[in-house]
């Protein structure tokens, strides 16, 4: 799972229905791409992200589509985000959209939030991904949902007055400017909708206050059950297993790891009860038992191996995890054979 963050199917289903539309549900690029379709009917169900890549990808080549990703988007309807989007829904204002996604954006999955920020008398929604910087398909499918929810919580006379795509111009630019409906500027510094400053001001449709208290609980209840189930801490374990050997697994490489910001991470371990040092201290602990376990490997290979600078490091924290050193615990695991 380790640099493939876990989404909500809910981010999956609509694509699949898009493209169904469009080639039929006969046409099996669900089995291709190894998807089961009854998993998508539950939004609590966790799917690795590059399922959403790689479908995205498959659209656009089954499709002859170049702005399939943009079309898939906008295609999302009312109820198909379920219980995230209906936490927007039941927000009074645009204001109080942001708080309320960033306390549940776990709902959706490993994904950092979206940014909003007032800018130059504008008001942009910025898509931020931590790491490498996220395939073209899928930030086109990001801002273009969003439009599409921005369209059916505020209005649907409600337009973006300007995308910003941070990468060059691609052949078929023309058919991306149709697909927003607006001007796109591409070779920015990043992936934003653009709206006039007062876009989401207003009220929305009237919301019972009960419900929307009720829709908030439920959220919460949601998130608290994601966060007990250590869905964050397995995933920055995995991403640990790869990286420790290289650069010792900082916050940093694997905050870029899992595309998430490091505050974000941080946050997410917390919420779960733990910490990162903790999370990389177990893992370590584990990993070097395993291995010690083995009298082949050098005590200073496995040293390394977990990202210590030296084999003298690695005894310390050995012996502060265990009680023993590296020494005698492979000399127990030699007795007991």
């Amino acid at each position: 799972m380790s640099g493939n963050p876990q989404i909500s199917s809910a981010l999956v289903e609509p694509v699949v229905s898009y493209l169904e539309g469009l080639v039929g549900p006969e046409d099996g690029f669900l089995r291709e791409l190894g998807i089961e379709r009854e998993v998508l009917s539950d939004a609590n169900t966790r799917v690795a992200s590059d399922v959403l890549t790689k479908l995205l990808e498959t659209g656009a080549d089954r499709s002859c589509d170049p702005a399939f990703a943009v079309h898939a988007g906008l295609s999302v309807r009312p109820g198909q985000y379920g219980l995230f989007e209906l936490l927007i829904r039941t927000s009074r204002t645009g204001n109080e959209v942001q708080p309320r996604m960033e306390r549940s954006f776990d709902l959706i999955g490993e994904v950092s939030a979206p940014r909003f920020e007032v800018r130059d008398g504008r008001a942009l929604v910025i898509y931020e991904a931590s790491g490498d910087a996220p395939p073209d398909c899928l930030v086109d499918y990001v801002l273009a949902s969003w439009l599409a929810v921005a369209r059916f919580i505020g209005g649907s006379d409600i337009r973006a007055e300007e995308v910003l795509l941070a990468r060059s111009a691609p052949v078929h630019a023309g058919v991306l400017r149709e697909g927003f409906g607006c001007p796109v500027c591409f070779g920015s510094t990043e992936n934003a909708l653009v709206f006039q400053k007062d876009a989401f001001d207003h009220e929305f449709a009237p919301t019972d206050p009960v419900i929307a208290n009720a829709v908030e609980r439920r959220a919460e209840e949601v998130v608290r059950g994601i966060q007990r189930s250590g869905v964050m801490a397995r995933s920055v374990e995995a991403a640990m297993l790869k990286r420790l050997a290289t650069d010792g697994a900082t916050l940093e490489s694997i905050s870029k790891e899992l595309r998430i910001s490091k505050r974000t991470l941080r946050r997410r371990l917390e919420e779960e009860g733990t910490s990162f040092k903790r999370v990389r201290d177990d893992v370590r602990e584990r990993e070097a038992r395993r291995r010690l376990a083995n009298v082949e490997i050098p005590i200073a290979e496995i040293a390394y191996d977990l990202g210590f600078s030296d084999a003298a490091t690695f005894h310390r924290a050995f012996k502060r995890w265990t009680g023993s050193t590296p020494s005698e615990m492979r000399k127990q695991v030699l007795e007991t054979r």
